[in-house]
């Protein structure tokens, strides 16, 4: 029970800190701030957290987790191998595929730059890869090069993208683009291309 009450505490810590990481910046958040937004006192925050860092650390783990799920379960959804690369290719980039228009899960920045945000490339390329291997064992894909090296160049356009778009619309269709791409490339086919 206690563990419940500590885990409940510590993702209310997390919450109030990335929404005030969001309105004043980092470096202008207080702990003092991340306390009052959690409802509680300074003193009780730091039974929880020994400083700002600890937090981010904290909050960069939780992010990064629920990124690599939604990668995880985009690739697991029904669909064609494209769509399901394009969905994995959104939550990766933080935008939602919605039916219309382009919904992102922060202010535009030229990308998603934010350290916060930002999960381990190698649980990334590995949830690509085994992806990639399984799909491969039910005779969906016909692979080229190794699940590994697919999913490191995957994740090397990914990047690119990410990083170059104009804006979100622009980037929902370069990756839509690159799914199409990935996933004719990859379809396993009956007889020599």
């Amino acid at each position: 029970m206690d563990d419940l009450r500590v885990e409940s505490k510590r993702g209310t810590i997390l919450r109030a800190a990335a929404a005030a990481f969001r309105e004043f910046g980092v470096r202008k958040t207080s702990m003092e701030d991340i306390a009052t937004r959690a409802g509680m006192s300074r003193s009780a925050l730091y039974m929880h957290y020994r400083n700002k860092t600890d937090i981010q650390t904290s909050l960069r783990q939780m992010q990064s987790e629920a990124l690599v799920s939604s990668v995880r379960c985009a690739l697991e959804s029904e669909g064609s191998l494209a769509k399901r690369l394009s969905r994995a290719f959104l939550a990766q980039a933080g935008l939602k595929p919605a039916r219309t228009g382009v919904g992102k899960t922060g202010a535009w920045r030229g990308g998603l730059d934010d350290p916060v945000a930002a999960p381990d490339r190698q649980v990334l390329s590995a949830v690509y890869a085994d992806w990639l291997a399984a799909e491969a064992s039910k005779g969906r894909v016909a692979l080229s090069k190794s699940p590994d090296h697919i999913a490191e160049t995957v994740l090397d356009a990914l990047d690119g993208l990410i990083r170059g778009a104009a804006d979100p619309v622009d980037l929902k269709a370069r990756l839509e683009t690159l799914a199409l791409l990935i996933g004719h490339g990859v379809s396993a086919r009956d007889g020599p291309d």
